[in-house]
């Protein structure tokens, strides 16, 4: 969606009445807030997008009255719905629609306080301008009140803190902050808000575009959006920042990585906790300066890729192969690890985080020997291995059923020599 608006015609605009001082509770209760519907023709498609302060009464009658009357083939429509898994009354009003017509529907939206987004931030400029400890101690203290939470784990995961005690003291070094300078302290958040809506707003531009062109039979679109989010409509994709522009396959696995986040959360609800749906850390290196040239066929999986490179090694035994592509997401890949630095993953309570730790330190060492033309040294394996020990004792303590896996982990420190090769193959 690169191209100018024409023929932008707001339809209907409304505001129904909020109380002053009602709490979020009640407004939520009445559903109130402000909503417009409009109606967009742009590259053969008729697009209705209804924006609104999220829990707005019209939002919802826009879906039930307006949106619906107009679905009269809806093998032609498209549903774009920003938080449609949030539980929000419109969204689920909309979800209702979609399912009842049997169409499509997706999110385009990625909100300032997913950890895509906070990660993005916390690699950008804007977020060097002060003590790493303290912005994510004030990160962490805007985000536990944005998500109701007080669970300083879920917090920490999604700022990629090693342990809930280290966020602590990041949040304890915050709040000395703003007992010094509490107008300070609030215009930085309102600032950390505006750029963290910012890079939501980049990256929900791009995902939009995206999921329209893998639909493109799909004549008429349907779009929520709350309205911080409405600009992503217009947004023209050419002057992006080139640090933030993705690739295809990066959306594709940005949107992957987020679905799989929702399952994860929605098993823990129910107390369930599988190993396979534990959280993997995903890249979030945008595309650079670089010409990205088409692709005449798929490129393969980043786990069908590492098995055709344990294929190439000789002599692997079956059983450390099997081992090796079941831990394949945690061992390799990880300059996400490695750039926010692998020594706290290492010393962190979290076992898989101490696994992420060592096939992070072993990815280090790799590189430093290849740029060195030399193979490992003796002294490099054997601190490898004691990591991936370490990380092995840990993850056999974390439950009973991790006992197996742990005896896994230490099948690992004893073949440091193979995954180097791995590793340099996946180069």
């Amino acid at each position: 969606m690169q191209e100018p608006i024409p023929d932008k015609n707001p339809i209907k605009k409304t505001k129904t009445s909020k109380s002053e001082g009602e709490n979020i509770h009640q407004w939520k209760k009445e559903l109130g807030g402000e909503a417009s519907l409009i109606k967009i023709k742009r590259s053969g498609r008729q697009f209705i997008v209804v924006a609104a302060e999220h829990f707005s009464e019209q939002a919802a009658r826009f879906f039930q009255e307006d949106i619906k009357r107009e679905i009269t083939n809806p093998e032609e429509w498209y549903f774009l719905v920003e938080g449609k898994d949030s539980g929000i009354h419109e969204c689920e009003i909309a979800k209702r629609i979609a399912e009842e017509k049997k169409i499509p529907i997706e999110d385009p939206v990625f909100h300032p306080f997913q950890a895509e987004v906070i990660e993005l931030y916390l690699a950008s400029d804007k977020a060097k301008k002060i003590s790493r400890e303290i912005l994510i101690g004030q990160l962490a203290a805007t985000l536990a009140n944005a998500r109701g939470t007080s669970n300083l784990e879920e917090v920490a995961t999604v700022l990629g803190v090693a342990s809930s005690q280290e966020l602590y003291f990041n949040m304890a070094l915050a709040a000395a902050e703003k007992g010094k300078d509490p107008e300070e302290y609030s215009a930085r958040s309102k600032q950390m808000f505006d750029d963290l809506t910012e890079i939501s707003n980049l990256i929900s531009a791009q995902v939009l575009d995206y999921l329209l062109r893998q639909n493109p039979t799909r004549k008429h679109v349907a779009l929520y959006l709350g309205k911080v989010h409405e600009k992503i409509v217009e947004m023209d994709l050419s002057q992006i920042p080139e640090n933030l522009k993705f690739s295809d396959d990066q959306i594709k696995a940005l949107l992957n990585r987020r679905e799989r986040a929702r399952v994860v959360q929605i098993l823990k609800t129910f107390g369930i906790k599988l190993t396979g749906e534990e959280e993997i850390p995903s890249s979030l290196e945008p595309a650079t300066q670089r010409k990205i040239e088409p692709k005449t066929e798929a490129a393969p999986g980043k786990k069908t890729r590492i098995a055709k490179v344990i294929s190439e090694i000789p002599n692997i035994p079956e059983k450390l192969r099997i081992i090796i592509e079941k831990w394949s997401d945690n061992l390799f890949g990880l300059e996400y690890i490695r750039n926010r630095g692998y020594q706290k993953y290492l010393n962190s309570d979290n076992s898989l985080h101490q696994i992420w730790g060592a096939a992070a330190l072993l990815a280090e060492k790799v590189d430093t020997a290849k740029s060195e033309n030399r193979d490992l040294t003796t002294e490099e394996i054997k601190e490898v291995e004691s990591a991936f020990l370490k990380a092995a004792n840990s993850r056999r303590k974390d439950a009973d059923n991790y006992i197996s896996q742990g005896d896994e982990i230490e099948e690992l420190s004893k073949n440091i020599d193979t995954l180097a090769k791995i590793i340099k193959k996946l180069k």
